[in-house]
């Protein structure tokens, strides 16, 4: 699933330019906003990244001194979104907490509010705390309703629906995207009804409804074809490459996951080249070329170590090792699996857990530990049976959560029409006060009129 982000650059744009123009001291503004702007350009442009850390920090650290709320507020808000980019997801929870405690007044509906309370659902989202998730994301629609914000509005809709994939509600995500999708159509946000395409085809990939996932995959890559926007154009070429990949055609396939790494490596999207590597060698393993697979994993290993990915590292050493058992190198899988599990602790990925314990399980029946084989097993059925269980907890706290953000809007629903009642009935009293205005004015008028009609009259007779 794709998840928008909103383009650095051009937000910077806006913002220096804003900083330029409330430059009232002149050259101590004018200063701190190309230092800003420096930066900005630097984090956007590097690859490594301690190095985009670093120049982020020096952002975040040049904007308090500009005394720029929007600039602040920004920064804070891409801080979180660098930590997630990079699957430091404990580090994204702690510090887009600091930004909740700022925004503890319930009352505050500013944009940052529902930012950091979407950004918030995005977290659990990717933490698989679906309940928590939908509350900080119904939350930021909430905020974005009141402040009439369509543009937050759709974009809250569509990070509902990517919730919704994640816990296999198909047809609830379809439903939410093709609410997204007619505001983005509304606010002719062409770029954003590409995303919004891009996982709908998703979604009809999911329910096996492959022609019609080809049908929207396409049209999301001639959007994105138009504004040659490379970055999304990978996206659509990998997904195009799943499909074709799912058909057994893996000639197509091949075609479409290079086509991807192309475009990735031109765009220096190193998760994206990851990820192309990953795909390819897929096909390999489907076509029986289990050299080229390994080469292919190891590219890709060796690319994440380099980008400092733990998890993406720990994937990797997972997909090599399954290969391990193909070609029969029991004992090199024994040892990988040994000292994958030894690594299992530094991360929260529950799916990837679960599929280390069963691969150990399984590289130990090979090797005949058939004592240590069973107690790998024991490990993977009992973190199954817990997630189902707090899978279980989670779906009736969504219920619930769902209901009460539901009741939320049919009560603001209901507050806006009320309100329009008042108003219109406060409109209804005024015209009336304005028509027997009208009518004791006119009636004084008449009277007068005839007073002096009958004075005339009176003077008439006496003479």
């Amino acid at each position: 699933m794709y998840r928008s982000n909103i383009n650095l650059n051009f937000s910077l744009k806006i913002l220096i330019s804003l900083l330029f123009m409330a430059a009232a001291t002149g050259a101590k503004a004018s200063s701190l906003a190309l230092k800003i702007e420096d930066f900005g350009k630097k984090y956007q442009a590097s690859s490594s990244l301690l190095e985009k850390r670093t120049y982020l920090d020096s952002c975040l650290k040049y904007s308090w001194k500009s005394e720029n709320d929007s600039l602040k507020n920004y920064f804070k808000l891409e801080k979180v979104r660098f930590f997630l980019e990079s699957s430091m997801l404990d580090s994204a929870l702690g510090f887009n907490k600091l930004n909740l405690e700022l925004i503890k007044n319930e009352r505050d509906s500013s944009v940052f509010a529902a930012d950091v309370n979407n950004l918030q659902g995005i977290i659990y989202d990717y933490l698989g705390d679906y309940s928590k998730s939908l509350k900080y994301h119904y939350r930021a629609k909430g905020l974005a309703f009141k402040n009439n914000d369509r543009t937050r509005l759709s974009r809250t809709l569509y990070d509902i629906a990517l919730v919704y994939s994640n816990q296999g509600k198909y047809q609830d995500a379809l439903n939410l995207h093709y609410q997204s999708l007619r505001i983005k159509e509304e606010l002719k946000d062409s770029l954003e009804i590409a995303n919004s395409l891009s996982n709908i085809s998703y979604l009809f990939y999911y329910l096996k409804d492959y022609s019609r996932s080809l049908e929207y995959q396409n049209k999301s890559l001639e959007i994105r074809k138009s504004h040659q926007d490379l970055e999304g154009m990978a996206i659509s070429y990998s997904t195009l490459g799943k499909l074709f990949h799912e058909k057994k055609d893996y000639k197509k396939a091949l075609d479409y996951y290079k086509r991807a790494y192309v475009l990735d490596k031109k765009t220096s999207n190193r998760i994206g080249i990851s990820d192309d590597y990953t795909n390819i060698a897929r096909v390999y393993i489907d076509q029986n070329e289990n050299e080229k697979a390994l080469a292919t994993y190891q590219k890709a290993l060796e690319l994440d170590r380099r980008i400092g990915n733990k998890l993406f590292v720990l994937k990797d050493l997972n997909n090599i090792g399954i290969l391990y058992m193909r070609q029969k190198r029991i004992a090199e899988a024994k040892k990988l699996y040994e000292d994958l599990n030894k690594e299992l602790g530094t991360i929260s990925n529950n799916d990837l857990i679960l599929n280390v314990y069963f691969n150990t399980a399984q590289s130990l029946l090979l090797a005949q530990n058939f004592e240590k084989a069973n107690s790998y097993f024991a490990r993977y059925n009992s973190l199954k049976d817990s997630l189902f269980s707090d899978k279980l907890a989670n779906n009736i706290a969504t219920i619930k959560v769902e209901y009460e953000m539901e009741q939320k809007d049919k009560e603001r629903i209901a507050l806006i029409k009320e309100m329009a009642l008042q108003k219109q009935e406060l409109e209804y009293q005024k015209m009336i006060k304005i028509i027997f205005i009208i009518l004791f004015v006119s009636l004084s008028i008449i009277a007068t009129m005839g007073y002096f009609i009958f004075v005339r009259y009176k003077r008439g007779l006496n003479n």
